[in-house]
């Protein structure tokens, strides 16, 4: 007679987990039209006509304050990890004129898994949604190709749909 056994699912504040948002990665960019670089700016600049060719993520990674370095992770424990809990998550984000505050692009990308999503899961998500929203980006006058490092999700203001941080 075999036996059943029921794990039960780890109760988190928020379908956020702190695991996804303590990941570490920057996105690889690559375009048909990089500007030069601009005096001693280390920004990444792009012409108005550049267009995104792709979009990757480098060795993803989490900071370890006892060693002080940034540990990489293989792709399964990113695939163990849970990363956001709920069957269903939505990005969304809203661009916007600098000098107007007119709306110039929406990008809204929903994406569905019974169980949930792992931190793999989550990354691969992110980046499908990169693809579609950062061509609709205008950083000086080109695709914005500086802010790349990934520092977590969080929900928009609507509580409904989620964000990207990105720092530079």
């Amino acid at each position: 007679m075999k036996s059943i056994v029921k794990t039960r699912r780890k109760k988190f504040d928020s379908v956020i987990t702190d695991a996804v948002n303590n990941l570490r990665f920057t996105l690889d960019i690559a375009t048909t039209n990089t500007a030069p670089q601009r005096g001693m700016l280390l920004n990444r600049f792009e012409e108005s006509d550049s267009r995104i060719k792709s979009i990757n993520v480098s060795a993803i990674c989490y900071y370890d304050k006892a060693f002080e370095d940034h540990i990489e992770y293989t792709t399964a424990e990113l695939k163990s990890m849970a990363g956001y809990t709920a069957d269903t998550m939505t990005f969304a984000s809203e661009w916007h004129d600098a000098e107007t505050n007119q709306i110039t692009g929406i990008t809204t990308k929903t994406f569905t898994k019974k169980g949930g999503f792992s931190c793999w899961d989550v990354i691969q998500n992110i980046k499908k949604f990169e693809k579609l929203d950062r061509p609709k980006s205008k950083w000086f006058g080109g695709v914005d190709c500086h802010h790349i490092f990934y520092e977590g999700i969080y929900f928009n203001n609507d509580k409904k749909t989620l964000g990207i941080s990105w720092g530079s």
